[in-house]
């Protein structure tokens, strides 16, 4: 649904109920720059941010965010913390949630320069260490996130002409190849799950800001926190991960490849309709060559397309 046409809330209500709940905010609320599909957010800048379901059939990632704050309280990873959480739906039809402001910008928003983001790669790879190391017992709202299939991607780009008939017996090589990394058990750690340039955000410093939203939480292979990056930024955050615990061998890495190998041909496999998703799934491919060209470690070796 379009976002003009959703119901949302109107912000002297939100001031009014924050007020009214021991949040006097010193400031004025304002909608958030981004609107998911199951949320109106309204921040106020330094303060906090109020997030409001808006269908009551789409709230799961609410209960999954709630579970995802009670296993990170306490920690070092640097997230807004849940401050106050309302599912009494007597001031608005949906689940209220306050959190901690996050400060900086999304990654997405900046200006692609790989060498820029070094630094924060490496920041950002400490932080997986962090919250993949803490414990949970089970929760009915964690995701299980598992690994993809690359086919029924590449069986769309055929049909949208974005993959060349010519090139499909590479693809379906090279896929095979990766996917034999499967074969190898991985642990299961605690995940964010959604880690791509939109949840992490960072100063105008090219520093790690923090990481937000926890709606897709849960346990599964450590590898799924790391394949929505873009892949020149591999190198740093294995580098950062490793330094602060992350345990990373070939195994890792060819699990690791295949995962991102899974999105980018998702993404490649999009429609061309010269909107910013198409150019995502360019960008991504692009940043994929990359990679590759610059013959990482020896821990990818025999991941890389011959």
């Amino acid at each position: 649904m379009a976002n003009a046409q959703r119901s949302w809330p109107e912000l002297d209500q939100i001031s009014s109920y924050l007020a009214k709940i021991g949040f006097p905010i010193s400031g004025s609320l304002a909608p958030a720059s981004r609107q998911g599909i199951t949320s109106f957010v309204a921040v106020s800048p330094g303060e906090l941010a109020v997030k409001i379901s808006i269908d009551p059939e789409l709230e799961e990632d609410f209960l999954t965010e709630r579970a995802a704050a009670s296993v990170l309280i306490g920690s070092q990873v640097w997230t807004p913390r849940l401050l106050h959480w309302d599912d009494s739906r007597s001031e608005f039809p949906g689940i209220v949630a306050i959190w901690d402001y996050a400060s900086g910008e999304p990654l997405a928003s900046q200006t692609w320069q790989p060498e820029r983001w070094n630094e924060m790669a490496r920041d950002l790879g400490a932080q997986i260490a962090e919250w993949q190391n803490l414990t949970s017992p089970p929760h009915p709202h964690f995701d299980i996130p598992t690994h993809d299939s690359w086919e029924p991607s590449l069986e769309r780009a055929l049909r949208e002409g974005r993959v060349l008939p010519r090139d499909e017996a590479w693809f379906r090589s090279y896929g095979t190849h990766l996917d034999t990394s499967l074969a190898t058990e991985a642990p299961s750690v605690f995940l964010h799950n959604d880690l791509h340039s939109g949840n992490v955000m960072v100063t105008h410093a090219a520093k790690l800001a923090g990481i937000i939203d926890w709606g897709d939480a849960g346990f599964g292979d450590p590898v799924l926190d790391f394949h929505c990056l873009m892949a020149p930024l591999l190198p740093g955050l294995i580098e950062g991960y490793s330094a602060a615990g992350g345990s990373v061998d070939e195994a890792f890495a060819g699990r690791l490849m295949q995962a991102h190998f899974c999105r980018v041909v998702a993404d490649f496999a999009r429609p061309w309709t010269g909107d910013w998703l198409s150019w995502t799934g360019q960008v991504r491919w692009e940043a994929l060559e990359s990679f590759w060209d610059s013959r990482p470690g020896s821990i990818w070796r025999h991941w890389l397309p011959l």
